[in-house]
Parts: C-alpha cells; sequence; structure tokens
C-alpha cells in the first residue's frame, strides 16, 4: 500500500526518476549550450550535445576541465574569480563573449552562470547562447543607421545650401524688382497729375490701369517676401494676451476705424500660447478679409471671441460677409488662390501666410462657411495662464 513508509518512498524515487528524466531530456535536446560545473573546484562534469556541436570538442575533451582550461574559453577571468563571484552574487554573466571554435570559426555567445540546488548538493549551470546571427544584425542596423544618419547630414547641407540661394534669390528680388515697379509707379503719378489734362479719358484709363497694376505686382512681391521670411523665421513662444492684442490691433490699424464698420469683441479674451508678431499678422489679416469680402451695399458686422478647451483657445473671427463654398475651404490656405471673385482687390497670399505662421506657432487656422451666410475663420493655439 502507498500509505506504508516504504511505498511512500518508492513514490518518491519514482518521481525522483520521472523528473531526472525529464531534466535529461531538456538537457540533450536544448538549443543553447549547458555545462555542468562541480561547485567547489569548477571543474566541468556534465555538457550537452549542442555545445559540444558549437565549440567542436568532444564529451570527453571537455570534461573534467575548467572553463578557462577550453580554448574557446581562454579570455575568460580565471576559474577562481568567476567561483568567488558566484558565491558572492549567485550569477556570472557575460553579455557578448566572443569565442573561437575549435576549426576557426569566430562566434559571439551569452554566457550564465548559475548556483544551483541539485538535491542535497549544489551545482553550477552554465548556459551558452549563440548570438553571432543577432549580432551581425545588430551590427547591419547600426551601419545602415550610420548610413541613414550621414544622408540626412548631407540632405540637410544640401537644404541649407538650397535655402541660402531662396534667401539670396528673395533679396535680388526685393531690389531688383521692386525698384522698377516703384518707378513705373512713380512716373505713373506724374504723367496723371501734371499732364492728364492733355489726354483723353480713353489715355488716362490705360495709365491708370498700368498704375495699378504696377502697385498690385509690388504688392504679391512683398507677399512673396513676407511668405518666405515666414517659412525660415524662428518665432519665440510665449504667452500672450488675445485680448490686450485684439485691441492693439483695432485701435493701430485705419482700416479698421471705418465708423461704418460694426465689430463685436466678447472680452475677456482668452491668453494662449504663440508669438506676438506672427498673431498680429494672422489676425489683423482675418479681420481684412472679414471687412473686405462683404456682399455690395452691405456694413460689415463682425465678431470677434475665443472659445476655452481642455488645453486649447479658439480664437473665432466671424462675419456676415459673402460666405465660401465648403469646396474651397482647403483651397483658400494655398498660395497664389483667389475665390472672392475679381471685384476684391488681392494677391492670394494673406491666408497662405497666415497658415504658415500658425504652424510655425504650433497652432492650426480653419474656416466654417457656406457661400451667402458668412464665414467664421479660427486659429487654435495652446492655453496658457491669463497674463
Amino acid at each position: 500500500m502507498t500509505n506504508c513508509p516504504q511505498g511512500k518512498r518508492i513514490a518518491t524515487d519514482e518521481a525522483l526518476r520521472a523528473s531526472e528524466l525529464s531534466y535529461r531530456r531538456l538537457f540533450e535536446a536544448a538549443r543553447d549550450g549547458i555545462l555542468i560545473l562541480d561547485v567547489d573546484s569548477g571543474r566541468i562534469t556534465d555538457v550537452n550535445p549542442f555545445l559540444i556541436e558549437l565549440l567542436g570538442f568532444s564529451h570527453q575533451e571537455m570534461v573534467g576541465r575548467t572553463v578557462g582550461e577550453l580554448s574557446p574559453f581562454k579570455d575568460i577571468e580565471s576559474n577562481q574569480a568567476m567561483l568567488e563571484r558566484l558565491q558572492r552574487h549567485g550569477f556570472v554573466r557575460y553579455e557578448n563573449l566572443p569565442l573561437e571554435t575549435r576549426d576557426g570559426r569566430r562566434i559571439a555567445v551569452e554566457f550564465v552562470s548559475n548556483v544551483y540546488q541539485a538535491g542535497d548538493e549544489k551545482v553550477i549551470q552554465c548556459n551558452v547562447r549563440n548570438i553571432t546571427e543577432r549580432k551581425r544584425v545588430e551590427n547591419e542596423i547600426n551601419r545602415l543607421n550610420a548610413e541613414l544618419e550621414q544622408r540626412v547630414i548631407d540632405r540637410t547641407t544640401q537644404l541649407q545650401a538650397a535655402n541660402q540661394e531662396l534667401e539670396s534669390f528673395s533679396y535680388s528680388v526685393a531690389h531688383d524688382l521692386r525698384a522698377p515697379l516703384r518707378a513705373m509707379q512713380g512716373f505713373s503719378n506724374i504723367l496723371l497729375e501734371e499732364f492728364s489734362e492733355k489726354w483723353g479719358e480713353e489715355e488716362r484709363d490705360l495709365l491708370t490701369r498700368i498704375k495699378k497694376a504696377s502697385e498690385r505686382l509690388d504688392t504679391l512681391i512683398q507677399d512673396l517676401l513676407t511668405y518666405s521670411k515666414t517659412t525660415k523665421e524662428y518665432q519665440a513662444i510665449v504667452p500672450v494676451n488675445l485680448d490686450h492684442l485684439v485691441r492693439d490691433i483695432l485701435t493701430e490699424y485705419p482700416t479698421f476705424q471705418d465708423p461704418q464698420l460694426n465689430i463685436e469683441v466678447q472680452h475677456p479674451l482668452e491668453t494662449v500660447l504663440g508669438n506676438k508678431s506672427g498673431l498680429i499678422q494672422v489676425i489683423s489679416n482675418l479681420l481684412t478679409n472679414a471687412v473686405k469680402f462683404v456682399a455690395p451695399n452691405r456694413p460689415s458686422e463682425i465678431k470677434i471671441r475665443t472659445e476655452r478647451r481642455e488645453f486649447t483657445v479658439l480664437l473665432w473671427i466671424e462675419d456676415n460677409g459673402i460666405g465660401i463654398d465648403p469646396e474651397n475651404h482647403t483651397r483658400i490656405f494655398k498660395m497664389f488662390e483667389q475665390v472672392g471673385g475679381q471685384e476684391h482687390e488681392g494677391t492670394g497670399m494673406g491666408l497662405a501666410i497666415a497658415k504658415k505662421a500658425m504652424q510655425n506657432m504650433q497652432g492650426s487656422i480653419g474656416v466654417v462657411s457656406h457661400f451667402g451666410s458668412g464665414t467664421q475663420m479660427w486659429i487654435e493655439l495652446l492655453r496658457a495662464k491669463s497674463i
């Protein structure tokens, strides 16, 4: 019966043999190298087949020797030093140990030694994992990363050179093209003021058209320069009180002093993280559009308000103008795009400049509108503490 002492001993022996058999099967089939060492001497007592195949030494050649006495491990610390470390810490680990096998192959391994309790005795088990392929892949990744980094450096250098050329071109445009345009404007003014009485209505109309065309081209060049400057200019991000900023814009810009304008500001407006000069450019542009794109013989009505969200603030500029078809909501933020008709003068650069300025401030800009029902323009920035 199993309840008697002899029966219990037999059951225990059978369980122990089953456990040993299970371990032996794992030992023999493992795809990592395994060494079993004597805990006192550090000498090898057993080696599994995988390590024999990996290193090229027979079972007999390895058993009875210390790890350091095997030529592949000749650069490992001394047997005594390893045993002392095992006593202190219970394990020894080498992350990337280079080895040379018996047939001259160079491999890299992870080598981990641990002290285990085996029945009444302690033994040292060393696990040796071949990481040669992993190291090859890591080295290849490092090589590709270094190559990619160099490509990025080269490309950045090329872009910097291109930006410098673009900047030089911008200065050339500013000086070489605008100078003759201003001469055309000046001479046109002189002719219209001093000699217009000698000409007929058709001649005066043609000269006026020349003057306006030169002025429009001059404005377009100035807008292009502004866009170029906004694209490459660094803008410091600081708290900006929109209430103060909008008051200053409405007070200082003559466009907004027209008594026919009805501009309503829902004070107080919020404080945001942005750039003051950039926001002046954006808000004044949006307000100018709100004034410009209004139906004939209809007074402009503009409302300015802010909307607080969890982390951001939206500034809304709403008008009662002609509105914008939804199909043009993306188009209006592109360069040279005009959707308001030829009766509304402009270069088509204002909203492109505004969008670039908002991107520089890590913000965004958008529109809510339908043709004939007014327009709601909005900008969104991170919310800041009131100042």
